[in-house]
């Protein structure tokens, strides 16, 4: 059994929103700074070409709201960096970047697998962010010669991840440590 995948190295930046995100954080801005003005006017201004623009402005901003709550269903995450190198995992070696790395010589060996590029991922009710993965989340971090060695990468295909699933399986009977 073989994998192999692209070596993603994630952007510094924190603020990373896809458009669904976007759409659904600018429309409750809208909708609490119109619904304040409307307040402001009913108790202060009392003028009512203000109180039905602000209204309407309301209901627009509601609706903007509520489409990037539904955008989200159908978006995929962005890719907040660059898809830079391979990986190449084996029972037999570990290659990142061209640098091969012997099984019998890594030690804390820690595969992690998330995702793999478009999974679907009904994340819940309060969440605002896309459904769709970017097959991103993936870790793996081990100890070679005393050499930290840690890198994310990405898995495109489904049956990519099942057979880093059964890869990962026989490192731990392979490696007696935290596969």
């Amino acid at each position: 059994m073989r994998f192999e995948g692209k070596i993603y190295i994630p952007n510094k930046s924190f603020l990373n929103l896809s458009d669904s995100q976007k759409w659904y954080w600018s429309g409750l801005i809208l909708l609490i700074i119109f619904c304040f003005l409307a307040i402001v006017n009913q108790d202060n201004w009392k003028n009512d070409l203000l109180d039905t623009i602000f209204k309407v402005c309301c209901f627009i901003s509601l609706g903007i709201f509520a489409l990037g709550k539904l955008g989200a269903i159908g978006s995929s995450e962005k890719l907040n960096g660059k898809l830079d190198g391979t990986i190449k995992i084996n029972t037999e070696f570990i290659e990142i970047k061209s640098e091969r790395y012997n099984i019998k010589d890594i030690k804390m060996l820690n595969l992690t697998l998330k995702d793999f590029w478009d999974k679907y991922e009904h994340p819940g009710p309060n969440y605002v962010g896309p459904w769709y993965m970017a097959g991103i989340n993936n870790k793996i971090e081990f100890k070679y010669l005393n050499k930290n060695v840690s890198t994310q990468f990405r898995i495109d295909l489904e049956e990519d991840f099942i057979n880093l699933k059964n890869i990962k399986k026989e490192l731990k009977n392979t490696i007696d440590n935290n596969v």
